[in-house]
């Protein structure tokens, strides 16, 4: 058993390394263009699975204000979902509900 709970855990570092190089190298690619959103709430899943509250909401904060700023309602409507879902698991509820209205 703790075999695989020590090989779940390392599949995941791998997991959120390997999103990590692929996020960096979209990134890279131009200054103007837009974020991936989709590639930022894939990362933001795979930290928050790794219990990386504090690093979810350092990626998802400025990809809600990129998307307020960039049109992008849809996107802005999902990350405000998420960071909703992470304050509440980190037991910040006001900040969880004013996020969640």
């Amino acid at each position: 058993m703790r075999f695989a709970s020590r090989f779940c855990t390392v599949a995941r570092v791998l997991c959120v390394s390997f999103l990590l190089s692929a996020s960096d190298a979209a990134f890279g690619q131009s200054v103007a263009a837009a974020p991936d959103y989709e590639q930022i709430s894939h990362h933001a899943i795979a930290l928050v699975h790794l219990g990386d509250y504090v690093g979810a909401t350092a990626l998802l904060e400025p990809a809600l204000a990129e998307a307020a700023h960039g049109n992008a309602p849809e996107w802005e409507a999902t990350i405000i979902g998420m960071l909703g879902s992470v304050h509440e698991k980190t037991g910040r509820y006001m900040q969880a509900e004013r996020m969640m209205l």
